[in-house]
């Protein structure tokens, strides 16, 4: 036991029972039966695997940032993107709030983000958000970005134009094409109203667009809207233009 106990290093190399030993004793005169060792030799046992970093979640939710010069004619909001509540100001507008960056992400100048009508992330209640802040922010200035397969940028389309034909003899309606019920009223009358723009579309003077009977969009019951809005508004004032095969456009008779 003496030797065994002190002699590693002197009397021989190495102990290798150090964790399995088990010294002779007696009981009661008789020697004691042996031991089930279940303790395993330190240099036996398995090494627990290095511990890596978790996987950095690679950012496939960022669509294409428009360019500079595809944000031409967006509405400059004062109050930012984060104060707008529907989606046709949202996708038509860009931040001016004078904020220039928040934890380096870029705020003020950027074109707006639209969340689909949820929640954009955890630190707030907005469902508009400027674009580099909201794509990057996840983790610097708030802790979840909800909206990541249901957000639509602002930006500027190449628009359907208006077809040249003679429009003079429609009758304006004050009430806007959206009041008209009917073919014959929808395709005989241009929008009277006095706003110029609409959630970044031209309302006033627009010829009416007739849509075959059924309603125009997803935004409301509509059966007759003004031509830019209706026709070029899809995924900027709604989400939906249903009657793109049917439509009709007001006009005159040479």
């Amino acid at each position: 036991l003496d030797v065994l106990m002190r002699g590693e290093g002197e009397a021989f190399h190495t102990f290798y029972a150090r964790e399995t030993y088990q010294v002779a004793m007696c009981n009661n005169s008789k020697p004691l039966p042996p031991l089930l060792i279940h303790r395993v030799a330190p240099w036996l046992k398995p090494h627990a695997p290095p511990t890596l970093p978790p996987p950095k979640e690679s950012a496939w939710w960022i669509p294409q940032k428009p360019k500079e010069q595809s944000l031409g004619c967006l509405t400059p909001q004062p109050r930012g993107c984060s104060s707008i509540p529907d989606m046709g100001t949202c996708l038509s507008s860009r931040d001016w709030s004078g904020e220039v960056d928040r934890s380096g992400l870029k705020v003020h100048g950027e074109p707006c983000a639209w969340c689909g009508g949820v929640r954009c992330q955890s630190g707030s209640s907005s469902l508009c958000e400027p674009f580099d802040f909201l794509m990057h922010g996840q983790g610097l200035e708030f802790d979840t970005f909800f909206a990541k397969t249901t957000t639509s940028v602002a930006g500027c389309k190449d628009d359907n134009v208006l077809p040249t034909g003679n429009f003079s003899c429609l009758r304006k309606e004050p009430k806007g094409c959206g009041a008209l019920r009917t073919a014959s009223e929808c395709l005989s009358s241009a929008d009277g109203r006095n706003e110029p723009m609409m959630v970044g579309m031209k309302v006033a003077g627009q010829p009416c667009v007739w849509c075959g009977g059924g309603i125009c969009s997803n935004n409301n019951s509509n059966l007759c809207e003004p031509f830019d809005y209706i026709v070029n508004g899809e995924k900027r004032a709604f989400v939906a233009f249903y009657a793109k095969k049917t439509f009709r456009i007001a006009g005159c008779k040479d």
